[in-house]
């Protein structure tokens, strides 16, 4: 089982996700923003991370890059 970040901002995309991922047994935290998945990682600890291109705050290109390029990389 892993614990599985989600970021998606989209309510039907986030649905199916997360309804997959409970069906397959995995555990995961959803996150709706960039901003709100930077203030949440930290106290995560996740294992994988699934994340929108297309965000309210910033792409999840931008998000990809800082991930990165901290210390969660």
């Amino acid at each position: 089982m892993a614990r599985v970040g989600v970021l998606e901002d989209d309510e039907t995309q986030a649905t199916l996700l997360v309804a997959e991922l409970d069906r397959a047994g995995h555990e995961f935290v959803l996150f709706r923003t960039a901003f709100e998945f930077r203030r949440g990682l930290a106290r995560s600890g996740l294992d994988l991370v699934i994340l929108d291109w297309i965000l309210p705050d910033e792409s999840g290109v931008e998000v990809l890059r800082w991930l990165r390029a901290s210390a969660y990389a």
